[in-house]
Parts: structure tokens; C-alpha cells; sequence
């Protein structure tokens, strides 16, 4: 039987972050999880090229985070400015579409956006929209939301958009001022502009996006590989505060910090109350297929990623990895990762994902030829994106309430079940451990 401090539960981005953290406090700590990939921020080398898992860059808004950055990463970092475009009737336009909608050469698409937009600055006073589609068009107007956010929206969630709470949204979504984007439009004044939270970013040079995951391990050092047990979680007992690890070891902890999905937590406490059982069954999250395609060509465009709202074409965006970094491809070639959401529960085929994918791909012109594909491996990603449904909050807080009082810290993107970028994550781990060392 062991005995241990800190119980940490999935070796994640944000599970690595928590332990450095302690370890630095000189606190001790365990770290478990069936393996030491990184989770949603996994790399793997096949054939030359290095895919990550889905697509993954380093905002960083904050001098902590940054600091810690380029601490970790030294010299192995790329800082650049985002290039992204969106796909639209068989052309790329640079993103985002309610800034530049203008530049499209339909006229019948650019007048229906004019005219939403319109309608957008004569209503100045107007109730707080209720749900997520209410608030697009309250902000964007309807032809805006019509011909991108909207059907972008439906294929990334997977869910209503009218059962979408709006807590999210004002960090997520680009906001242009609409009489500027009206005034550029209607051609009487022109001003290139960056727009979103994400407009600079870090990447690795080399390695893909689990080269700052190894990194933290390294500072780590020996201390990280002492102190991690290669087994998943299958019972928590919290009465007794111990754990029991599908390799059989037995754990005695005096706090656990949970990264893992929050659902997938509590169904593996030994008791739990019915209502909590009920609350956890309801939350409602969206899968995602990843499709990592290394071709032997590159493609026209410097893009980083690009997004398809059209509802023709399947998957709603692609990351061009090897414009990151030229380091993730073998010369002349492009490593990409095209993403499509699945509703929760739906079937997933890989072999059908894959070759739906690339016909769409071949469809469309993105890729010119099938010889061209060297390798494709898709990924299937259970849990993707928590969804913000309208009962979302209450039933979050319950559930973590619950844990915070059994001495249970349930953090992270999907262990706190909110859509939280790196940073966040981050973020979130340096207070628990604080608040973890308060309490030593």
C-alpha cells in the first residue's frame, strides 16, 4: 500500500503542470495514467512526419505564462502571428468571416450580410439574448450567422444552437465593431485588422505540440519518472481516501487532483449519492475524428488553419501542422489534421471516417491528388468539447462542489468540464497547488 500527499490522476498538460508545481513547493505527489503520451497533446512520428493528435498551438495572454514558456521550452519555440483563412465557395478568404465577409466575390452573400449588419447597429437597445444562435445573430446579424456562424457552430457542437448557454462565447468568438465592418464593406474606408484572442502564439520548432509536454517532464527530471505509475484509475474510495489503479496498486492519499473527464471521474467512485449519479450522466459533450494526412506535396497557401462552415463539406477545420513548423514534414511535404465533430454516441468507423474525409478533401481541391497521401491515421477523441447546454452551469457546480468537499480537486479542460484553452489550463493547476499548499 502506498501513501502519498497528492494523488494525481492523468499525466496531461494539465496534470504535469499541477505536479512541477508541487514539486517545486517540495511537496510529494503521484502521477498516474495508463500512459505517458500527454493525452490530447500527443505527437507520433510516422514515416518523417510528426502528427499531433488534434490540433494544438501556445496562446499565452498572460507574463506568467509566457515566462513559463520560454523557460521550459528555450530555444525550441516558435513565436508566430496567426494566418488563418476560411473556406467559402471554393475559396479561401482570410478569417475571421465577420470581418471579411466583403472581400467575397458573390454580391448576393455580401448584400444579405450588409443588410444583417445593418439591422444590428439600428437595434442598440435589445433584450440580452438566452441562447447561443439568438446572441449570433443579435451581434452579426442574420446573414452572417446564416451563411458562416451558424452552420460552422452546428458542425463543430454537434448540439441546438438555441440550447446553448452564451457564458463562453465573448472570449471565443471574434467581435468586430459593426459599424467599422459596415463602413469597410460599403467601400469608404479600409483598415487590415487582426481579430480573436489567439492573433500570437508559441509552437515547438521541433517535435509537435508533446515536445513542451517532454520538456516539463525534463525539468522534472528524475524525480517526475520516480514518481509516475504507468496504470489507469479504477476505484476511488473516498470515505477511506484510497484508490486502486487497474494494475492493482493501492493508493492512500490525503488530496487527489483529478484531470480527467469529469464524467468518467465519478464513475469510478466506489459511492456516490443518486442525484450526482443522475447530475454526471447528464452532462452533454461532443467526440471529434482527427485525420492526421502527411502529402507528398505542399499546399498554396501559408495558412495555419482554415475553417469550412459550408454543411456539403464534413469536417469544420483543418490545422496545416507543417506551417507551424517546417520541422514536422519530410522537405517539399505537409502534414495536416482535419477535424470533424461527431454527436456524442455516434458510430465511429475509422475506415469510412478516413476515406469520407479525403473524398470531400479531393472534392474540394484541397488536396489535388489521391497518389499524393502518404499516410492517414485517424484518431478518435471521445471527449472533445464540453457542451454549454442551458442547465451547464448548475449542474457543473454541483458536481464539483461535491468532489471540493471529499478533498477532491477536479481541474482542467475536461476535469472541471469547461473549454479551456492551454493557458486556462495552466492556469488553473498553478492556483490548486497553491491552494494545495496552503493546506500542507
Amino acid at each position: 500500500m502506498l501513501h502519498v500527499d497528492n494523488l494525481i490522476v492523468g499525466a496531461g498538460f494539465t496534470g504535469l503542470c499541477v505536479a512541477h508545481r508541487l514539486q517545486q513547493q517540495g511537496q510529494s505527489y503521484l502521477i498516474v495514467d495508463e500512459n505517458q503520451d500527454g493525452g490530447l497533446c500527443s505527437t507520433t512520428a510516422i514515416e518523417g512526419f510528426f502528427f499531433d493528435t488534434t490540433g494544438h498551438v501556445i496562446h499565452h495572454n498572460t507574463a506568467l505564462y509566457e515566462d513559463f514558456v520560454r523557460k521550459i521550452m528555450g530555444a525550441n519555440l516558435l513565436c508566430l502571428k496567426r494566418k488563418a483563412k476560411f473556406f467559402f465557395q471554393q475559396q479561401l478568404q482570410p478569417y475571421p468571416f465577420q470581418a471579411y465577409f466583403y472581400m467575397l466575390p458573390n454580391y448576393e452573400v455580401v448584400n444579405e450580410c450588409i443588410q444583417g449588419l445593418e439591422q444590428v447597429v439600428k437595434c442598440k437597445t435589445r433584450k440580452e439574448p438566452r441562447n447561443f444562435e439568438k446572441w449570433l445573430i443579435a451581434n452579426f446579424g442574420k446573414g452572417i450567422s446564416k451563411n458562416f456562424l451558424i452552420p460552422y457552430n452546428e458542425k463543430m457542437w454537434r448540439f441546438p444552437l438555441k440550447k446553448i448557454s452564451i457564458e463562453w462565447v465573448e472570449k471565443y468568438i471574434p467581435k468586430p465593431d459593426s459599424e467599422q465592418i459596415l463602413r469597410i464593406a460599403k467601400g469608404t474606408t479600409f483598415e487590415e485588422k487582426e481579430y480573436g484572442y489567439n492573433q500570437s502564439f508559441f509552437y515547438p520548432k521541433v517535435g509537435g505540440i508533446n515536445a513542451f509536454l517532454e520538456a516539463i517532464k525534463q525539468k522534472m527530471g528524475e524525480k517526475f519518472r520516480s514518481s509516475f505509475i504507468k496504470s489507469s484509475l479504477s476505484l476511488v474510495d473516498t470515505n477511506r481516501r484510497k484508490a486502486i489503479l487497474s494494475n492493482g496498486t493501492k493508493i492512500l492519499w490525503n488530496r487527489l487532483i483529478s484531470t480527467i473527464p469529469l464524467p468518467a471521474f465519478l464513475d469510478r467512485l466506489a459511492k456516490i449519492p443518486d442525484a450526482i449519479k443522475l447530475c454526471a450522466r447528464s452532462l452533454k459533450f461532443t467526440s471529434l475524428v482527427s485525420l492526421n494526412l502527411g502529402i507528398r506535396r505542399e499546399m498554396s497557401t501559408d495558412a495555419h488553419w482554415i475553417y469550412f462552415p459550408e454543411k456539403s463539406i464534413p469536417f469544420h477545420r483543418i490545422v496545416i501542422q507543417s506551417n507551424l513548423s517546417k520541422f514536422v514534414a519530410p522537405d517539399s511535404s505537409q502534414s495536416l489534421i482535419v477535424e470533424r465533430s461527431l454527436q456524442h454516441g455516434a458510430h465511429f468507423d475509422r475506415k469510412q471516417e478516413i476515406n469520407c474525409i479525403i473524398s470531400h478533401l479531393l472534392k474540394n481541391g484541397i488536396i489535388k491528388r489521391k497518389s499524393d497521401i502518404l499516410v492517414a491515421r485517424a484518431n478518435y477523441i471521445r471527449y472533445a468539447y464540453p457542451i454549454y447546454d442551458t442547465v451547464f452551469n448548475k449542474r457543473k457546480y454541483c458536481l464539483l462542489k461535491f468532489l471540493r468537499n471529499l478533498d477532491v480537486y477536479s481541474i482542467g479542460r475536461f476535469g472541471s468540464w469547461e473549454y479551456l484553452s492551454m493557458e486556462d489550463c495552466f492556469i488553473q493547476a498553478m492556483d490548486t497547488a497553491m491552494n494545495l499548499k496552503n493546506m500542507a
